[in-house]
């Protein structure tokens, strides 16, 4: 049976209360529909449901027992049968010519699919006519009270109005009953009223209105002059949201409009006097993670702030301004099952992390703790450390200078490892170093990985297989972070750079790459070129630019030094032999110039 036949049922049970004695049970019915007896709802639904079903079998034995005709002629069914529904009588008076439509109040698979409204033919459920609903001999009847019409009903119920003109769905409106009852006992016209004003305050379009009343149903018991527009305005003003901030607020965090103003003033305050942020900051973060709303200062905030703080020495300026404002979810994280597990036996008892460690692994990726940690950052790990044989040192390091290792799949790393295993030849050592110093190769896709190999084969024109590892091999075992370079903003300028430098020779560039591949990863701007420019100047071979780059600049000055002295005393002596006379080979030696040594006695 569906909610809204269940519903009009208890609305038919009303107008009968009008005209009519009434059964104790269908009057508990319905202030079981508008929430009296929230809890045992599922429980009456199906005790009415049975005790419908129950009726039909009676009308339909006393249809067959007791048809007879009318004084006129007319066949009618007097069918004054009586059932005990708890203790209660009964009384259905049905005239059977009378065709109309009615409501089905049964699932057309149920068994017994008679509609309950057809037992109640001269009401009109679908028209606007005047159909009312009338027993067969009014007059004799002495009713006294005035008809009914089932459409004043349902146009004052808040349930048709949250079904039919806001346009809630049945699971919607079972929600309802469950979360806020006592609304559907309400009129339409006070939830009407309640949802213009937050319709009027926020700029709110029927799809939002919906959005905010599913998730939020206990909004429905808020009264909109005293609790809804207050609240709505103090927001504004307490950290001077724009309406468009707060809508997106209200609609990722219903609940907001529920709280007290002492409640909201205090979770401000936590985060303006505690963690220092400015009203702007506090603004932004709030807007980022609404549901630090619904967070209790004393119990959730607090305890989380001293735990980052006390517990893992976090610096508190780093970790409020460059951690959680970043990643404030993190407040609002469970303590035991989550930051404990992932900081404490994870980065500091596992991998052996110190805190100034923590404080950079959250700082360089505060998302890291969004990932869960039996289904992702552990498997990995156990593949790094077993599969692999890293040691957890080293598994360290590469996780603090790539932290987002953890975002990628256990399969695109395999399969990367597999790339550089059996495709580019490395051996597993070679394979090792490749990721121990650029683990960001595992976040690339397989078409950039390719594109920036092929362009270094290409460049300097490097075998891979004119030795016994391949000078491409070398290349990137002895230069592994060429591969995470860009190409357009960081190799292609040095390489035209060089070009120049070397004459065009690219045999000379690629003998230079070679002897060190570490060549292409320093600055162009601020090392390539000025020392480059500095060895030129003293008439030195450009190829010694594999020897004077890696040199501190203190120690680069001095061999700069030493080799200008040398180059200034060769051309010295060639000077002095240019401008010395001509000596005539057949001239007899005059003197010996070298000095004699002593003659031992």
């Amino acid at each position: 049976m569906a909610l809204d036949d269940i519903i009009r049922v208890a609305v038919v049970g009303m107008a009968i209360l009008q005209t009519t004695s009434i059964p104790s049970s269908l009057a508990f019915t319905f202030n079981t529909i508008t929430g009296t007896h929230h809890q045992c709802f599922r429980q009456q639904i199906d005790n009415g449901r049975s005790q419908y079903e129950t009726i039909l079998q009676i009308k339909a034995r006393q249809n067959d027992e007791n048809e007879k005709l009318a004084e006129d002629g007319t066949p009618m069914v007097e069918s004054q049968f009586r059932q005990d529904f708890d203790g209660d009588a009964i009384e259905w008076l049905v005239e059977e010519d009378e065709e109309e439509d009615c409501f089905e109040l049964y699932d057309e698979d149920d068994d017994g699919s008679e509609s309950i409204a057809s037992l109640l033919p001269n009401l009109d459920f679908t028209s606007n006519s005047t159909s009312l609903l009338q027993l067969q001999n009014n007059e004799t009847n002495n009713n006294t009270n005035p008809p009914i019409l089932l459409q004043d009903f349902e146009s004052n119920l808040s349930y048709f109005y949250l079904k039919n003109e806001l346009g809630l769905s049945e699971e919607d409106m079972w929600r309802i009953t469950y979360d806020a009852p006592s609304a559907l006992g309400m009129t339409a016209d006070t939830i009407r009223h309640k949802i213009k004003v937050l319709q009027e305050t926020m700029n709110l379009n029927i799809t939002e209105l919906q959005s905010i009343v599913r998730r939020g149903p206990a909004l429905l018991h808020l009264s909109a002059d005293k609790n809804m527009a207050p609240t709505i305005l103090y927001l504004l003003r307490l950290l001077d949201f724009s309406r468009k901030e707060l809508k997106e607020m209200v609609l990722a965090c219903p609940a907001i409009l529920g709280y007290k103003k002492e409640t909201l003033k205090a979770k401000v305050r936590f985060f303006t006097d505690v963690m220092r942020f400015t009203v702007p900051e506090a603004r932004k973060v709030l807007l980022k993670e609404p549901k630090l709303w619904r967070a209790s200062v004393k119990t959730g905030l607090m305890p989380h702030w001293r735990f980052l703080v006390l517990d893992l020495e976090l610096n508190r300026d780093v970790l409020a301004h460059k951690i959680l404002a970043r990643n404030p979810r993190i407040l609002i994280y469970s303590r035991d099952n989550n930051l404990v597990p992932k900081l404490i036996f994870y980065c500091i008892m596992t991998l052996h992390m110190e805190p100034h460690h923590v404080q950079k692994l959250l700082t360089k990726y505060p998302n890291f703790l969004d990932y869960n940690l039996d289904r992702c950052i552990l498997p990995m790990t156990r593949y790094f450390l077993q599969d692999l044989e890293f040691s957890p040192t080293e598994f360290r390091a590469m996780l603090l200078a790539y932290p987002k290792l953890v975002t990628h799949s256990l399969s695109k790393i395999k399969y990367t490892v597999g790339f550089f295993r059996y495709e580019l030849g490395l051996t597993g050592m070679q394979v090792k170093r490749v990721l121990y110093q650029a683990p960001q190769v595992l976040g690339m896709n397989d078409d950039t990985l390719r594109k920036k190999i092929d362009y270094l084969k290409q460049t300097y024109g490097l075998d891979e297989h004119s030795t016994d590892q391949g000078q491409l091999q070398t290349v990137l075992v002895g230069m592994p972070r060429l591969l995470v370079l860009n190409i357009e903003n960081n190799l292609q300028p040095k390489v035209h750079y060089l070009r120049e430098v070397f004459g065009g020779d690219l045999e000379a560039l690629k003998n230079a790459v070679l002897r060190l591949p570490t060549l292409l990863a320093y600055s162009l701007e601020k090392r390539i070129q000025p020392r480059m420019e500095a060895i030129l100047g003293a008439n030195m071979d450009p190829g010694s630019i594999t020897v004077g780059i890696v040199l501190a600049q203190k120690q680069y000055e001095s061999w700069l030094h030493n080799h200008k002295q040398k180059i200034k005393k060769k051309q010295l002596q060639q000077e002095a032999i240019a401008t010395a006379a001509p000596m005539d080979p057949s001239a007899p030696i005059v003197h010996w110039t070298r000095p004699r040594r002593p003659r031992q006695l």
